[in-house]
Order: structure tokens, then C-alpha cells, then sequence
């Protein structure tokens, strides 16, 4: 089942290390209404949802579940089985949090890292398939 837009966010706030008060005071807005939007009780304005996405490093596409993907959709995941993407889900988390760990990566050589991996990994499952296929 699709992870709604709150969830969404909720999940990424929390990878980020983030508080919902955090997230209030980046975002300029009280926290009761930053939880709402977590808790579906709202939807997060346009401009609003772009600067989440923007503070949580993930696609707007993204929080609002049109993609799987949220790292944006460069190398397409439509198609992919449910398998597939659990597993490029958690490669592409595990991937991010090692490099968020090691001292003096900034956000831009990230960005770079991350797009090279899940461009490697995709590759992967794509040559895995040729394998399984021509057999």
C-alpha cells in the first residue's frame, strides 16, 4: 500500500533528524500545523510542500507519491517490482546515511554521490534481468 503524503514526510523529517518543531521553525509556521499536514489532516500548500521537500532533500513527486523515488526520477522506477523498490529504498537510505556520516561531504558532492549510486544500482537490476532472461 502507497505511504500517504504525511507519512511521507513524517519518514523523511525523521531520517533527516529533524523535530516537528524543527520543521515549524524552518518552514515559519506553528507546529500545530506542520503536524497536521504529517497527520493528514491537511494538505501542505504548494509552496509550502516545495520548501519541505527542499529541507528533507527528497522530490516534491515524491512526498506527493507520485513516484517511488525520492531522489527524483531521473532513471525511471515505473515498472519495477515491489521487490525492486524496497530494495532501492533501502539501498538509496543506507547509501545517504553512510555518507552523511563521514565529515566534509557537502550537499552538492552528495547530490553527485547519490544520483552516480542509484544510477549504478538501477544499471544492476537491469543487467540482473538480461541474466535472468537469457537463460
Amino acid at each position: 500500500m502507497k505511504k500517504t503524503t504525511g507519512e511521507r514526510i513524517q519518514e523523511y523529517r525523521l531520517i533527516r533528524g529533524y523535530t516537528q518543531d524543527d520543521m515549524a521553525d524552518k518552514l515559519g509556521i506553528k507546529r500545530a500545523s506542520f503536524s497536521s499536514y504529517e497527520h493528514n489532516r491537511n494538505i501542505p500548500p504548494s509552496n509550502i510542500l516545495a520548501k519541505i521537500a527542499d529541507i528533507l532533500k527528497v522530490s516534491a513527486d515524491y512526498l506527493l507519491g507520485r513516484t517511488e523515488n525520492p531522489y527524483g526520477d531521473n532513471y525511471d522506477l515505473e515498472g519495477r517490482t515491489q521487490e525492486e523498490l524496497l530494495l532501492y529504498n533501502k539501498f538509496m537510505k543506507s547509501t545517504e546515511e553512510m555518507l552523511r556520516s563521514k565529515d566534509g561531504l557537502n550537499e552538492e558532492k552528495m547530490k553527485q554521490v547519490m544520483k552516480f549510486m542509484e544510477f549504478i544500482f538501477l544499471q544492476d537490476i537491469e543487467e540482473e534481468k538480461k541474466g535472468r532472461n537469457s537463460n
